[in-house]
């Protein structure tokens, strides 16, 4: 870049500072720097400003309402109202930053923390601050928050730095800036060439925990360093909106534990297993059930009516990123009468969309749109089986696993439940007990070795795992001494477990009971599968997973 301007601390456009949207917006430039050194190394700045501000104004025809409100670009007021108007006033602005002429006193700037001039920030040019309405949020009533020059360039270059996850804008913050620069790069890439969406690239994800966790996909498949099990990482989303009267943010982590679990999981020996049982945990919405097949890796559902929509239509909605119009389609059909080409879609889901909030936003302004839509939109009375490859359903829905991982709450009842009727392999469980929930790896053996004896002998197998299936305590406590017992009795050389170990680590104070019971099970129907003995499903085995629903979802 050619430091024209005395005036700007060129180190601080692109130096990390902590800030996540700060971040993202250094690390823009300095990959669109690094993309135009080998054509212009004379390019300032302010050039650099002026090449951006036209992809917002004119590819994204100001379209930044998400980030910044009532800015040069998003204003529609006299002055405001041409591209070129705009470009203009974009341009003017910061060329009084950069001059230092517009309104600025000698301060701390809280994103560099260094000592020097500050201008006014508020939502009109930096992300989710207050601004003139609301003085008694800053220091002091001043009109916004007092930031340098340098940090107010650097929340400009957000925008294309960014990905839309469903209804909110995405950017991702790590401990690991070569992660920071990995996503940032790939989006300022993609947003720079993207022709289709007249908006910031938006994620082909629509649950935002499931798109972070497909963001650690592709970091394990691409960069070394997420490879590295000797590297602690961690990953945040910030899921956010800057848009009207309503700026929020949804935080969304991935903590040094979880990645080093979710990279174990990742390995050759894991990964098939793992993956199934992600795949089988997905949903449409709360309560949906839906048969998923595992020799497809498909889900079916049975349905009674499907939506028919004028493909045309279907097509200009679906490239429109701002409507997060992302349905699943099964098949076209073509009108004998009028030779009009329709994509079926399921009812269900296409009400479902309407009830959105971004639907019913745009539909007020857009009645003319909407009431095409509408016209191309048929209902028909259609009994069949709609099925759900992995593009869509891992697209498009919400994964229990993910959503539980990212929550803290323990996903032990889904392995269960997934262990019944498939083979899950207990080290996964081991290093998920051990990394995520804190357990003793001498309570696991103990477990594993307690559970080898109960397999070993293969008479009585229905009776020991209904013994294991109690809801109280003290048969559970009862059963186990009774085996305790059986050992002493065969004369085996080795007590099956001691009474340190019953009290230290098996059930030691504070314990869960049930956490300890579970995983037994867990580990009894993996062996089971590892022996080929197979056991069919009873209705204990469902009034338990009942039962660890709710106990997970409330109380772990």
């Amino acid at each position: 870049m050619k430091q024209t301007y005395k005036t700007i601390d060129y180190k601080w456009l692109t130096r990390p500072t902590g800030d996540p949207f700060a971040d993202a917006g250094g690390f823009a430039i300095e990959y669109l720097l690094n993309r135009e050194e080998e054509k212009d190394k004379k390019k300032d700045i302010l050039s650099l400003i002026k090449e951006v501000a036209n992809i917002y104004i004119k590819r994204w025809d100001a379209g930044l309402h998400m980030f910044f409100l009532n800015s040069t670009i998003t204003q529609s007021a006299k002055g405001f109202q041409t591209h070129d108007e705009k470009l203009s006033k974009t341009t003017n602005y910061f060329e009084s930053l950069v001059n230092e002429t517009a309104f600025n006193i000698e301060g701390t700037c809280r994103i560099i923390g260094e000592r020097t001039k500050l201008f006014k920030a508020g939502r009109e040019n930096s992300i989710l601050t207050g601004s003139g309405t609301f003085l008694n949020f800053h220091h002091g009533m001043e009109a916004g928050i007092m930031l340098s020059k340098e940090a107010i360039i650097r929340f400009f270059f957000v925008p294309i730095a960014s990905v839309m996850v469903y209804d909110k804008m995405g950017i991702i913050h790590s401990n690991q800036n070569e992660v920071i620069k990995y996503f940032i790069q790939e989006n300022v890439s993609e947003n720079i060439k993207n022709s289709i969406f007249k908006f910031a690239l938006r994620s082909k994800y629509q649950n935002p925990a499931t798109a972070l966790f497909a963001f650690v996909d592709e970091l394990i498949s691409n960069v070394p360093l997420a490879t590295d099990e000797m590297k602690k990482l961690s990953l945040t989303l910030f899921h956010f909106s800057n848009f009207g009267a309503s700026p929020t943010t949804d935080i969304y982590k991935i903590p040094a534990s979880l990645f080093d679990f979710y990279r174990i999981c990742k390995r050759p020996i894991f990964v098939d297993q793992w993956q199934k049982f992600v795949n089988a945990n997905y949903i449409k919405y709360m309560g949906y059930n839906a048969n998923f097949d595992i020799t497809t890796n498909s889900y079916t559902e049975k349905v009674k009516e499907v939506a028919i929509i004028k493909n045309d239509i279907f097509t200009k909605f679906e490239n429109d990123g701002s409507l997060n119009f992302s349905l699943c389609q099964f098949g076209k059909r073509t009108d004998p009468k009028t030779n009009e080409r329709f994509i079926v879609v399921n009812s269900d889901e296409l009400d479902n969309w309407k009830k959105n909030k971004v639907f019913k936003e745009w539909k007020k302004i857009n009645e003319k749109e909407a009431t095409k839509f509408t016209e191309a939109t048929k209902k028909i009375k259609e009994e069949r089986i709609l099925t759900y490859n992995i593009e869509d359903f891992s697209h498009k829905w919400i994964n229990r696993v993910f959503s539980r991982l990212i929550d803290d709450i323990s996903i032990r009842s889904l392995i269960l439940k997934w262990n019944i009727a498939n083979p899950f392999d207990f080290k996964i469980t081991r290093n998920y007990q051990i990394i995520i929930r804190g357990m003793n790896t001498k309570t696991l053996d103990l477990i594993e070795k307690i559970t080898d004896y109960l397999i070993e002998d293969e008479s009585d197998l229905m009776k020991k795992k209904r013994s294991l299936q109690t809801s109280n305590h003290s048969a559970l406590r009862s059963f186990l001494i009774k085996q305790i017992e059986k050992n002493y009795k065969e004369d085996n050389d080795e007590p099956l477990v001691t009474l340190r170990d019953y009290v230290g680590y098996l059930f030691p104070a504070g314990t869960n009971w049930m956490e300890i019971r579970d995983l037994i099970l867990i580990c009894f129907y993996q062996k089971l599968h590892e022996k080929g003995i197979k056991m069919e499903p009873d209705d204990d085995d469902f009034s338990l997973l009942e039962t660890n629903e709710f106990e997970n979802d409330n109380n772990e």
